[in-house]
């Protein structure tokens, strides 16, 4: 590419445009950092993204005559959805039958010539429309920003037209930039000024909604990333108590997450409310999610699709986990279901269950039982001071196809976990890795009372410390909000949250002993 000098996107514009006058409307809406959170909530509350929205210059504004030439419009998937002349990517031309240097993409400020390209590829994202979690893509961007390239040339995002995703990604990362170094953001006059150079970028008001969303949850957990060299240090500040509110930072913390953290409504929790499903759920405050349950799907009398069991992501798989409730004894059939159908090889049992518990469906066995349609037989028990490995085999009566399963029972890791119980759960996280080896990256099934308070921390641990191993970084508060997506009641209490804190430094202390913890298999539908 040559290098291509932008013209001033207000260069076209006369004094009296109305555009102009929009334009320099949304530069006096600047909105301070620690207010834009309170900002969101009241354009929320009176409507006003639809107005500032329609205010956005729709259509192409500017001359595209390149565009337009008959050997360049082929060249464009859309005919309304073309380069600017002033700020269109220039193409070097090679040789006497060249005759187009036509591209459509443009220029947003980014000029320099690029020689060595690493493509990062978000795919969670849905064409015309926004992602479901901000998180995943604002992790995103920390990768995309963690690259560090040996030549200065500027970023190319790309999407379908070039406009929805690619405008609202760039819009992300303008106003992420702008409020580090001007403690200000503002929303409207970042969508002016990219619509000045590209059409109709920030394409739909849901994108420009998201947008808001993303941005808030950015600048809320700003300095949630921790390199591993600063983790002591910044714990430590985060213990500290704040003489004017009287708390400490960790708290402050939490309440942010509440904040951002919406609970499930009722319409995200139909299969779990229907009259067939309800005596399935041992409490009716944790049910299971529509949107990210797994489906049974192996038939059985008197039996549905449903189990009050979720998916959670791990660090490098969409799919890293689910979490269940201990079994009731009416849906122990349904377990071994929920093993079967989703290939689970791995079960984490963070439950003690005292003798003659009625309230619990005893799934598993000291020798060989059938539970209709499945037999399962213990072929090794390993009792340890600390927890225990039971490993079984799972077959279909009618398939004998067995399928190797290991069961790590873990009675130490109580509601409220102490620093005594680190070392163990450490090792325990390397003898599941160890096995895991062995018998395939399928997802790892945790089950605990309810399915939430020991379940969601022990998944949350797990991955802080995968991310941790991967990328030498930890981002818990981002790795809590992400899981809450599917699991909205996970991490009950500060006291949780303080002990993820710990076992990071458990971890970093003894960094030589669990290096060979291993991070699941990357999943590329986790980007």
């Amino acid at each position: 590419m040559t290098e291509c000098e932008a013209e001033d996107p207000e260069a076209h514009l006369a004094p009296e445009d109305p555009e102009a006058t929009t334009y320099e409307n949304h530069l006096s809406t600047s909105v301070p950092v620690e207010e834009f959170w309170d900002y969101i909530q009241e354009k929320m509350a009176a409507d006003g993204f639809k107005a500032e929205f329609a205010e956005f210059p729709a259509g192409l504004h500017a001359k595209a005559e390149v565009a337009n030439l008959p050997y360049n419009k082929a060249k464009s998937r859309y005919k309304n959805l073309v380069a600017y002349d002033h700020s269109r990517v220039v193409l070097r031309l090679h040789g006497p039958n060249d005759k187009s240097d036509y591209i459509n993409a443009c220029y947003i400020d980014v000029k320099n010539k690029t020689k060595i390209l690493k493509q990062f590829h978000f795919s969670a994202w849905p064409d015309h429309g926004a992602p479901s979690d901000a998180t995943i893509l604002l992790d995103f961007r920390d990768k995309v920003l963690e690259y560090n390239s040996t030549l200065p040339g500027p970023i190319i995002v790309h999407c379908s037209a070039g406009i929805g995703r690619t405008g609202t990604f760039i819009a992300l990362d303008y106003l992420i930039n702008q409020a580090k170094e001007e403690n200000v953001v503002n929303v409207p006059a970042c969508v002016m000024i990219l619509r000045q150079q590209r059409v109709n970028m920030v394409q739909t008001q849901e994108q420009y909604e998201f947008l808001h969303a993303a941005l808030g949850e950015a600048l809320e957990f700003s300095d949630s990333s921790i390199p591993s060299v600063n983790f002591t240090t910044v714990y430590s500040d985060l213990c500290t108590v704040d003489p004017e509110t009287g708390q400490s930072k960790m708290v402050a913390q939490f309440e942010v997450l509440r904040e951002l953290s919406q609970p499930a409504n009722k319409m995200q929790v139909e299969s779990a409310r229907h009259p067939d499903n309800i005596s399935k759920n041992r409490y009716s405050k944790f049910l299971a999610l529509d949107s990210c349950r797994p489906y049974l799907s192996t038939p059985v009398s008197d039996c549905n699709d449903y189990i009050n069991a979720v998916y959670l992501p791990g660090y490098k798989q969409k799919r890293g986990f689910i979490l269940t409730q201990t079994p009731l004894p009416n849906t122990v059939v349904d377990f071994w279901r929920l093993v079967y159908d989703h290939k689970v090889s791995t079960i984490i049992m963070l439950d003690r269950v005292k003798t003659g518990d009625k309230n619990v469906g005893v799934y598993w066995t000291d020798k060989k039982e059938t539970f209709n349609p499945f037999e399962v037989e213990v072929t090794d028990v390993d009792q340890r001071v600390e927890f225990s490995t039971w490993t079984y085999e799972l077959s279909h009566k009618d398939k004998k196809a067995p399928q190797p399963i290991k069961k790590f029972r873990c009675p130490f890791f109580t509601s409220e976990p102490t620093l005594e119980t680190i070392p163990t759960l450490l090792t325990v996280l390397q003898s599941v890795d160890m096995w895991r080896v062995k018998a395939g990256d399928g997802p790892v099934l945790v089950h605990c009372r309810d399915g939430v308070t020991k379940s969601g921390l022990f998944c949350v641990v797990w991955t802080v410390l995968e991310r941790l191993k991967v990328d030498q970084n930890v981002n818990i508060l981002q790795t809590i909000k992400q899981m809450r997506n599917n699991r909205p009641e996970i991490i009950t209490d500060v006291g949780q949250l303080n002990f993820i804190h710990q076992v990071v430094l458990g971890y970093l202390d003894n960094f030589q002993t669990y290096a060979n913890f291993r991070p699941m298999t990357t999943d590329l539908e986790a980007m």
